[in-house]
């Protein structure tokens, strides 16, 4: 599996703005949507500089964790849109892609969410939650 941005089509400009808003003020929350099939969107809000994890985790969003978001499991794993995939200010490591290689329904905008710090430029990203999820921990 090869990350989009491996063959060149995520974009180099990335918009991150940690904490702060395009304006430059401080942005107190953010709002994230969980989509999981079969159920309603669960739009939640999160701070800058939470990961997606901590983001779900405070809002009682169902995403495991198993590892404690140590990058050292699958069970975190998340599907992005593809534009939303791009907005991204951090590049998978290669830690990340053998976690995510562990998988199930992995696709080319799949990622781990304790390795995506959100910042006021992840505003209104939707995230799909797996159908499945596959934990080598237990």
């Amino acid at each position: 599996r090869q990350p989009p941005h491996a063959a060149g089509a995520v974009s180099t400009a990335r918009s991150c703005f940690v904490g702060t808003t395009r304006r430059g003020f401080a942005a107190a929350s953010i709002n994230i949507t969980f989509l999981k099939d079969g159920a309603e969107p669960l739009t939640v809000k999160a701070k800058p500089g939470m990961s997606i994890l901590d983001a779900a985790h405070h809002n009682d969003v169902d995403i495991e964790g198993a590892c404690g978001g140590q990058c050292a499991c699958s069970t975190c794993h998340v599907i992005l849109k593809p534009d939303d995939y791009e907005r991204l200010c951090s590049s998978i490591t290669e830690d990340e892609e053998d976690m995510l290689d562990l998988a199930a329904d992995l696709t080319e905008t799949s990622r781990l969410g304790c390795q995506i710090i959100l910042t006021a430029a992840h505003d209104g990203m939707e995230l799909k939650l797996p159908s499945t999820v596959s934990n080598q921990l237990s």
